[in-house]
């Protein structure tokens, strides 16, 4: 499973603005049969089931979840825009322009992709080991034909 981003709206809206957002979102590819937008009465919840992106969970994709921001924003531009993984509205940041500009920021530093390096790194492990163990089956096979021709 994982952490999935949480996209919180407070303050007031229309019918209008969450109909014209959902049709904003499916012609953008911010939407699909996952994704839900739920009025609360006193704040909306953008849930698309990405992943949740902040230091120490680098899972999600940061570049989609600043578009996201973008999007609610122009959507719902008098509301307050709260953003957490998996988390009750108390427990998110607001989304501020110097919010985002510290993500921007700690995204493009060496430390922003610390998962992604992990992975990497254990999938190369992997294949070398896989490529070890191939390598010494394939002699194996090799001495085994060599000895059934002579």
């Amino acid at each position: 499973m994982g952490i999935d981003a949480d996209f919180y709206l407070k303050g007031k809206w229309t019918d209008s603005q969450k109909t014209d957002f959902e049709e904003s979102a499916k012609e953008r590819g911010f939407w699909d049969e996952y994704t839900d937008l739920k009025d609360y009465g006193d704040h909306l919840n953008y849930r698309s089931l990405s992943r949740y992106y902040g230091p120490g969970y680098e899972r999600g994709y940061w570049p989609y979840i600043r578009a996201t921001f973008m999007l609610l924003k122009h959507h719902f531009p008098d509301a307050v825009l709260l953003y957490g993984g998996d988390s009750d509205i108390e427990d998110c940041e607001e989304v501020t322009d110097e919010f985002v500009a510290k993500m921007d920021a700690y995204w493009l530093s060496e430390n922003g992709q610390n998962y992604r390096k992990y992975w990497k790194a254990q999938q190369r492990e992997t294949t070398a080991k896989q490529i070890e163990v191939i390598s010494d089956e394939l002699e194996i096979i090799a001495r085994e034909i060599l000895e059934d021709e002579q």
